[in-house]
């Protein structure tokens, strides 16, 4: 017996950390513009 994953899941949980890390690259692209040193990076 094998413990298959469904796809709806999968799907949802690829969506949350696409969504998790596109809102964090935004803060950060946000962040830096306020603080120059970062920016450069």
């Amino acid at each position: 017996m094998t413990i298959v994953p469904r796809k709806g899941g999968e799907r949802g949980f690829l969506a949350m950390v696409l969504r998790f890390l596109g809102s964090f690259r935004e803060n950060v692209r946000l962040w830096s513009k306020n603080h120059h040193i970062f920016g450069r990076i």
